[in-house]
């Protein structure tokens, strides 16, 4: 098995003086995975969680819409990924909805184009009501990178966390943010919860990319500890996802839809 983690000798620079010294580092894996005895990707991942990481990326790019649609999962001893789907032959095209919105989000960071891409069905209609304080958003945010070993030991990991009560939550890491993200969808997804009640934190930055898993799974609110694009505010705004940056240091900024987020008090 993969070591998620790997000790080098390393040179070490400090005020011009070098030295030797042991360094911890974060493995790096390439993930090949394949739907039916086709390979549709080769993802670079953490070498952890990778069942998880597995359902949620299959999610969040359209083969599937729930968990019950995997019939098979196995990772193999090469921990490349071998998936049987039911009904593979409509699910391998994807809804065309979902399709043309991956399309537009690599094509253009235009939120207009990503936006018309949504069938009127798949536009979301999230209940605008208060859901989690502004203490609970900013505590959550503090221990993404607190819990992690990982990131202690090499400072190469991002963490997401999907949340919902102090009792229960989704915790993932991975050297990449959209895995990390993937992981946590893919874990609520096994265990059949949905996510319309949950925010979902990340360490790393909220480009288009990321607002369209966000939109695709429905979440309500999505946190981060970085700062979004334009594009992603224009989006949170456009599909009625509660959108935070910066959230650190007792403070963060609200882009998108505020109303889900009480215990502020408002100045003029």
């Amino acid at each position: 098995m993969m070591q998620v983690q790997q000790t080098l000798e390393i040179i070490r620079v400090r005020n011009k003086t070098a030295y030797f010294e042991q360094d911890t580092l974060i493995s790096e894996h390439a993930l090949q995975i394949s739907i039916n005895n086709e390979v549709i990707i080769h993802l670079s991942c953490t070498p952890k969680n990778l069942e998880e990481l597995v359902i949620g990326h299959l999610f969040s790019q359209g083969f599937i819409h729930h968990y019950g649609d995997i019939e098979l999962l196995q990772i193999n001893e090469d921990l490349s990924a071998s998936v049987k789907l039911r009904n593979f032959n409509s699910l391998i095209h994807r809804s065309s909805s979902q399709q043309a919105l991956q399309n537009a989000a690599i094509q253009s960071a235009s939120p207009h184009n990503i936006a018309n891409a949504l069938t009127a069905d798949a536009k979301i209609a999230l209940p605008v009501e208060a859901m989690f304080s502004y203490e609970e958003i900013l505590e959550r945010a503090a221990s993404l990178q607190n819990r992690s070993v990982l990131f202690q030991k090499t400072g190469g990991v991002h963490a997401c966390e999907l949340y919902y009560t102090a009792q229960k939550s989704y915790y993932m890491e991975d050297i990449g943010r959209h895995n990390a993200f993937d992981k946590t969808l893919g874990a609520a997804l096994r265990d059949g919860v949905p996510f319309t009640n949950a925010m979902l934190l990340t360490t790393g930055r909220v480009p288009n990319e990321i607002m369209f898993k966000a939109i695709v799974a429905k979440l309500p609110i999505l946190v981060s500890r970085s700062a979004p694009t334009a594009e992603a505010v224009s989006l949170a705004r456009e599909h009625n996802i509660t959108l935070c940056g910066f959230a650190r240091d007792r403070r963060m900024n609200i882009y998108s839809i505020p109303e889900r987020i009480y215990g502020i008090t408002y100045i003029s």
